[in-house]
């Protein structure tokens, strides 16, 4: 069963806060609906807009970036679900709004099952939006997007009915949306890429029968309550036990699995876009895709090829789609070069709709002038920061447009001193040329420690460290109930 929630928390911050309805995003007498969809674990460049050749998976999706504006590297703030969307809700990055702990963390107290929740002194994009007149609502995967860690923070209405989409929930939200009056903010959040993968309509020919018996394993996980049931059950890990056994627990049958959820997901944007030119509110509606983070398949770890996130912060896992289509499609077609970063979202968005004033506490920085004048794009210099502590170490990355800086801390110093410790002595650290190594597999500190790549690597280490050097933020503890933990289980983020 789905919950919902209708939590209305304070705004105290908001007091100073001044929202205009104008027409800067495409000359209306009121500010546009703002549609916005993360579709969990989606990485970009298996969407045929972003290069992906074959086979074609997203003809929907690259309509959509055909009619509007696609990011060319737009870089996530962690390669995990939680601290990702927060960020992208929040402009802030993980340990700045708090919630950057590993699940690792939360299950060492499984009997208590405490856990953080966003500080209600944290001003979110659903916040600002109510506040200036916006009807919002929320529909997610719930599990690692649930109201209780503070996602709840700003939405009228709020329902974790979407983990795998469905004719009756995607109705749902397009039927709350019908009854709404404009302007709405939409926030859709599913886990149709996610695994476990349960679309089997593109697996090639030569696994055919295979695919007989693997459809009828995961037949009926398609609902949450399906979920639940299955982790009480310890189907998650069973079902990667299963496949080992088959002997199937090979790249191409998984990534082909992973692919099939691409295309349904496009199937379903497909719709859902159909559906809002019927009601006439397409041209009147700001529509962004993206996601939290993408799936490895061997790229660096030759184990690490199903639900394989968290634990790093190579491309493959931080780099994920922006697509955004302004009211009246303007600037449709439009690419844009340069390193865009998940916290650069909400200012963004605020900016498209007309805000005046933006809460003081974002790091990130809004995109608008980038499609207004897009030389700015190519010459702006902003680095993307990421942190991956899904596990027990912590990985931390700066990323420019032609250079990525990543250092590794091991699991004791982040027990003894928090997740935001530079340590005397670094686990790893690498510096890769993102121009002649897009994929990231030469360490220049190791292959090649000129003086010209040690000072590089030196101004990005200083940067790194005034990053980590900020305070710590203040977050609540909450208490997660058993059947949060099961959920949590049964996508293999708890043992």
């Amino acid at each position: 069963m789905f919950r919902r929630s209708t939590r209305r928390p304070a705004v105290s911050l908001l007091a100073g806060l001044c929202l205009l309805a104008c027409a800067d995003a495409g000359g209306q007498d009121r500010p546009p609906n703002i549609l916005l969809i993360s579709v969990d674990t989606l990485r970009a460049d298996r969407i045929n807009a972003y290069g992906y050749e074959h086979p074609l998976l997203t003809p929907h999706l690259d309509a959509l970036a055909n009619d509007g504006i696609l990011f060319e590297s737009f870089i996530s703030a962690s390669p995990w679900t939680t601290p990702a969307h927060m960020s992208l809700l929040t402009s802030l990055d993980p340990s700045a709004h708090g919630l950057n702990r590993a699940f690792g963390d939360l299950v060492k107290g499984e009997e208590t099952g405490r856990f953080v929740r966003l500080a209600d002194d944290h001003t979110t994009l659903a916040e600002v939006l109510r506040a200036s007149g916006y009807r919002t609502g929320a529909f997610t995967g719930g599990i690692t997007v649930e109201p209780e860690y503070g996602f709840d923070q700003g939405f009228d209405h709020f329902e974790t009915s979407m983990y795998k989409l469905r004719n009756e929930n995607v109705a749902g939200v397009l039927d709350w949306i019908a009854e709404q009056p404009e302007p709405w903010f939409v926030f859709l959040h599913t886990f149709e890429v996610h695994a476990p993968y349960l679309h089997t309509d593109l697996l090639p020919d030569a696994f055919g029968d295979f695919a007989r018996r693997y459809r009828k394993k995961v037949a009926g996980l398609e609902t949450e309550e399906a979920l639940s049931l299955s982790a009480r059950n310890h189907q998650g890990f069973w079902l990667n036990l299963w496949l080992t056994k088959e002997g199937m627990m090979q790249r191409e049958f998984t990534e082909s699995l992973y692919l099939a959820g691409v295309r349904s997901m496009d199937r379903w944007i497909g719709k859902i876009v159909s559906d809002l030119r019927a009601r006439g509110l397409y041209d009147d509606t700001l529509i962004v895709v993206t996601s939290d983070h993408g799936d490895e398949f061997g790229e660096h770890d030759a184990a690490a090829i199903y639900d394989a996130h968290g634990h790093s912060t190579f491309d493959e896992i931080l780099r994920v789609p922006l697509i955004l289509k302004l009211p009246g499609s303007i600037h449709a077609g439009t690419r844009l070069s340069g390193v865009a970063r998940g916290v650069d979202l909400m200012p963004t968005l605020l900016e498209a709709v007309g805000a005046k004033a933006f809460p003081p506490a974002m790091q990130g920085a809004s995109l608008v002038s980038w499609w207004q004048h897009p030389e700015a794009a190519a010459a702006d210099r902003r680095t993307a920061f990421s942190e991956a502590g899904a596990r027990d170490n912590e990985v931390k990355s700066l990323r420019s447009a032609d250079y990525k800086y990543a250092i590794e801390i091991d699991a004791k110093s982040v027990t003894l001193h928090g997740r935001s410790h530079w340590p005397e002595r670094l686990a790893g650290e690498a510096l890769y040329d993102l121009r002649r190594d897009p994929g990231e597999k030469t360490n220049l500190l190791e292959a090649n420690p000129t003086p010209e790549v040690i000072a590089i690597a030196d101004g990005f280490r200083e940067e790194l460290r005034q990053r980590m050097a900020r305070p710590a933020p203040h977050v609540e503890v909450i208490e997660l109930d058993p059947e949060a933990l099961r959920r949590l289980e049964a996508l293999g983020y708890t043992d």
